[in-house]
């Protein structure tokens, strides 16, 4: 059990959790998504040692007490639903908030830590997306054929941490990702990314020393940047922004799936599905039998309402009002925590709304860095107190 206890159990986690999103690659073969699936179970496992033996740390923070909150919702519900085996991803993405704010805070992920495991999810990423280049360009000849590809989102998760680097390799890393974001022509991404791309500027020229020689590498800077993006974006207009040419007919058919869920829930007559909903991942049994393929909202907040009711909607409006009160906790003691939360938190809530946060494995991404910001917060506080 010692293995549990000690840096080398988070080492573990970290490692495992890198390899989950590296099979992401193999999902289609059977063989790699039982493995991948077996790292999400040990994670779990992990994870709950970790939370047995820090309850305490836990209990104090009402951020995390309703994260465990809906990963007890979650379990409970799942016991009843057809599709339980997908309540793992689910678990994953809450755990991992929680997991890095206690071991943060308990200084057992350390700052090196987190930029290595970053760095390696950086690599991972740029590969997953070189993959499906190579893929596309193979099929249609040009990147034409890319469109909505959703490792505009695995990157653009991870860009707040870009702050966490040397100026050097964290500008390089915020200026792949976004040009990356704009090459997979994710409609959500692209969205999701201008707030963070502008705190993350502001951030970084902010911290420039005021003088003359400074200020003239800030312009100079400024002026490489803007001409890059403006022929980068001048060059493939055409092919990242034919994406949003759809947005009046719905694009993916989210339209008709978002009607569909909102008018079974509003319109039931049965007080208790309107308050407490229909059970975990239902919305995958109204589509197939609706439509003739499940699929579930691509928006948290209309999954939590009719799968949850009334009530997992309020729950989920408790969470964003959380969030919100750590971004306004964090920018009165520590500038750059603050905007990597605050970025983190830009992301999550477009995110939640048009494609979901606690449903996608990936997303978990985010729940790490809202984990490590409160977790550093809170790790700092207490140093400076004692």
């Amino acid at each position: 059990m010692s293995i549990l206890r000690g840096k080398l159990g988070v080492y573990c986690v970290l490692i495992l959790l890198l390899l989950i999103f590296y099979l992401q690659i193999f999902v289609e073969i059977p063989s790699f998504r039982f493995v991948q699936q077996v790292f999400k179970v040990v994670v779990l496992v992990l994870m709950s040692f970790s939370f047995a033996r820090n309850f305490e740390l836990i209990r104090k923070n009402h951020l995390m007490i309703l994260l465990m909150l809906f990963s007890m919702l979650f379990v409970f519900s799942s016991l009843f639903s057809e599709y339980f085996k997908l309540v793992a991803a689910t678990l994953l993405v809450l755990f991992s908030g929680v997991y890095f704010y206690i071991e943060t805070y308990k200084n057992r992920i350390t700052d090196k830590a987190v930029l290595f495991f970053f760095i390696l999810y950086f690599i991972i990423s740029i590969y997953k997306l070189f993959i499906s280049l190579k893929s596309d360009i193979g099929m249609y000849g040009t990147l034409e054929g890319l469109g909505g590809d959703n490792l505009g989102y695995t990157l653009l998760l991870m860009f707040p941490m870009c702050l966490l680097y040397s100026r050097k390799v964290s500008l390089g890393m915020a200026l792949i990702i976004l040009v990356s974001v704009l090459i997979c022509r994710k409609r959500g991404a692209i969205i999701s990314m201008v707030f963070p791309a502008i705190i993350y500027f502001i951030y970084y020229f902010h911290s420039f020393k005021r003088n003359f020689i400074s200020v003239f590498l800030s312009l100079v800077l400024i002026s490489f940047i803007s001409f890059f993006l403006f022929y980068f974006i001048s060059s493939y207009s055409t092919t990242i922004f034919s994406r949003f040419e759809s947005l009046g007919e719905g694009g993916s058919g989210r339209d008709l799936l978002y009607g569909l869920i909102w008018e079974n829930w509003s319109n039931s007559l049965n007080i208790l599905n309107l308050l407490f909903g229909y059970g975990f991942y239902s919305t995958m049994t109204l589509t197939e039998n609706a439509l003739g393929y499940a699929r579930y909202a691509h928006s948290d907040i209309l999954e939590m309402l009719y799968d949850f009711g009334f009530i997992g909607f309020l729950l989920y409006m408790g969470l964003l009002g959380l969030l919100g009160y750590w971004v306004k906790r964090l920018r009165k003691y520590d500038a750059k925590l603050y905007y990597i939360l605050l970025s983190a938190v830009f992301i999550f809530i477009p995110k939640a709304l048009f494609s979901g946060v606690f449903f996608d494995v990936e997303a978990l991404i985010l729940m790490v860095i809202i984990g490590y910001c409160i977790g550093k917060y809170k790790q700092m506080k207490y140093c400076h107190e004692s």
